[in-house]
């Protein structure tokens, strides 16, 4: 009788060649470990800060570098020079910049900064550093002298009193060929102008019509005005200076003295000569006149030679008053021929204003 094959829980009967392969069954439980395995938390390794990457890349990040300067390496006391750091940082990141000093003070932030010296003298150290986003660094430093103040400038000289010489007073003068006031806002420009100021504007317009103070007189007119006696000039019919201008025949024969040149008009070229006195005074000018004296080369070459060159400072220092005028009194000479001496002209056909504006001195248009 056989043996009857063993059964199965399941009712089933064992097949005879079954065995059991222990190579299967590691494999099982291997499996069926990884699947008990499989939702367990699997370790990593803990980040070190010492190796972080810049920008996410894995490439280390690397420290920036810097270099410092400044735009004086010697200064004063209390001065201020303007300090630079040059800095750049290879990942591209931001830099923050923090600044200090072995002396003095450092004034804003950034870059860029200024330091301001102490009191004392000496050699200091103006440091920088440069921060990026890791924590990496580069520092820079730069020296600056503070040398000995400077001892401060001489005081400046008290300014010199104006010569304050005697000015010649105007004499008499001959009786002459016309006058002719000048118009307000001209000469004179305002009733409180003192006389040096109305005296520059006279000279400003003497040496716009060529007559510099080589060519004129100045005298004082009392105590609170003056006069400029011109050089006698050879003009046309119409006022308007011939050339030579300022010297007599022969042209190259220049009198040395103003008296020179009068007298020299006794052979000087037919014609008109002018001599032009310009008056600023308050008083009537009948009281400048001399009724009984006839204007003649000699008494006109006096009246040239006595006079300065410029105004005293006492004189240019008076106030203006509501009277005073400006005052044009033209002389007028006439040599007909060589062999006539040259004479005063009574009545001139040039008028005033053609005698002004001729020589130069003022517009037509501002002369009515």
């Amino acid at each position: 009788m056989r043996n009857q094959r063993p059964e199965r829980p399941d009712g089933q009967r064992f097949k005879r060649n079954a065995s059991i392969r222990p190579n299967g069954l590691v494999c099982a439980l291997v499996f069926a470990l990884s699947l008990a395995c499989g939702g367990c938390p699997r370790s990593s390794p803990q980040a070190n800060p010492a190796s972080s990457t810049a920008g996410g890349s894995g490439a280390p990040s690397r420290p920036p570098t810097a270099s410092c300067s400044v735009d004086s390496p010697a200064v004063r006391p209390g001065e201020s020079v303007s300090a630079q750091v040059y800095a750049s940082d290879p990942n591209g990141q931001v830099l923050t910049y923090r600044w200090s000093a072995t002396g003095g003070a450092v004034k804003g932030n950034g870059s860029q900064v200024s330091w301001i010296a102490p009191q004392s003298i000496g050699t200091f150290t103006i440091y920088a550093t440069a921060t990026n986003a890791f924590g990496g660094d580069a520092s820079c430093a730069v020296t600056v002298t503070v040398l000995q103040s400077a001892p401060p400038p001489p005081p400046p000289p008290p300014p010199m009193e104006p010569p304050r010489f005697p000015m010649p007073q105007l004499p008499k003068l001959p009786d002459w060929t016309l006058t002719y006031t000048l118009p307000d806002g001209l000469a004179i420009q305002s009733e409180q102008e003192d006389l040096g100021t109305i005296y520059d504007r006279i000279r400003e317009a003497l040496t716009r019509a060529g007559i510099s103070s080589d060519h004129s007189s100045t005298y004082a007119v009392g105590a609170d005005g003056f006069a400029v006696v011109t050089h006698v000039e050879y003009i046309d019919n119409t006022g308007v200076p011939l050339n030579p201008r300022w010297s007599v025949e022969p042209p190259q024969k220049v009198p040395t003295t103003l008296s020179d040149f009068w007298h020299a008009l006794i052979d000087a070229s037919p014609g008109r000569y002018r001599v032009m006195v310009i008056v600023v005074t308050a008083q009537a000018l009948p009281s400048l006149k001399n009724q009984d004296q006839v204007a003649t080369p000699e008494e006109m070459g006096k009246l040239l030679s006595e006079g300065n060159d410029i105004l005293s400072q006492a004189l240019r220092e008076v106030r203006g008053k509501p009277d005073r005028r400006c005052v044009a009194i033209i002389y007028e000479f006439y040599r007909p021929s060589s062999s006539d001496a040259a004479k005063m002209v009574d009545n001139s056909v040039i008028g005033g204003p053609e005698h002004l504006a001729s020589a130069g001195l003022w517009p037509k248009a501002e002369l009515p």
